[in-house]
């Protein structure tokens, strides 16, 4: 499961193997978040740093601790919410797809969407599920303001902008609903389009 492992006096970094399932990994890891015996865990895409003040472990010592910690998942939450098809650059994602508007909600009001992980702004989370046709590639160059509750695609992701901020993502729509105060990692989306 590692490719390697970096032992340092309070942490440790560990980086993911090739090919290893990514959920399988973050599950796992959250496990080491409520160990007692880490202060913290930051998990990353590849890596995961532990921290253990005042502890130094081996390989002997940390690979029972790892082995032994129990996966308590966070609860899935299924989340609908509805849009309204008025973006910016909704016409050159249609183009760029190539579908009409009419495809295009269909395929969407039957999809669904999984939070793989939130970040750049507090409440942004980044939704996983595109097909490969619709990966509309980042702007070249951000805008200087997105209105909130933007709904955008940014190359594999789709997102609803939790705040009015600057942002690269290609503008397909607003979202009508109050985003949620908290997103787990694994939340199912599906959209419903307001005409």
């Amino acid at each position: 499961m590692f490719e390697k492992v970096f032992f340092y006096e309070g942490k440790t970094l560990i980086q993911l193997s090739s090919g290893v399932n990514r959920w399988e990994w973050v599950e796992k890891a959250l496990a080491w978040k409520g160990a007692d015996h880490f202060d913290d865990v930051v998990i990353g895409w590849d890596e995961v740093l532990l921290f253990h003040i005042g502890q130094k472990y081996s390989s002997n010592t940390l690979d029972p601790l790892l082995q032994n910690s129990i996966f308590k998942p966070n609860s899935i939450n299924e989340i609908q919410f509805d849009i309204t098809l008025a973006g910016k650059d909704f016409d050159l994602f249609l183009a760029f797809s190539n579908q009409s508007r009419m495809e295009f909600i269909e395929s969407l009001e039957n999809m669904k969407f999984k939070v793989s992980m939130v970040g750049f702004l507090p409440g942004f989370a980044y939704q996983q599920g595109l097909p490969e046709t619709w990966q509309m590639p980042r702007l070249k160059s951000p805008r200087v303001k997105v209105e909130a509750l933007s709904l955008a695609i940014g190359g594999p992701y789709l997102g609803i902008y939790p705040d009015t901020s600057p942002g690269g993502w290609n503008i397909i729509g607003k979202c009508q609903n109050t985003l949620p105060k908290e997103w787990n990692i694994g939340d199912i989306v599906t959209y419903q389009v307001k005409t």
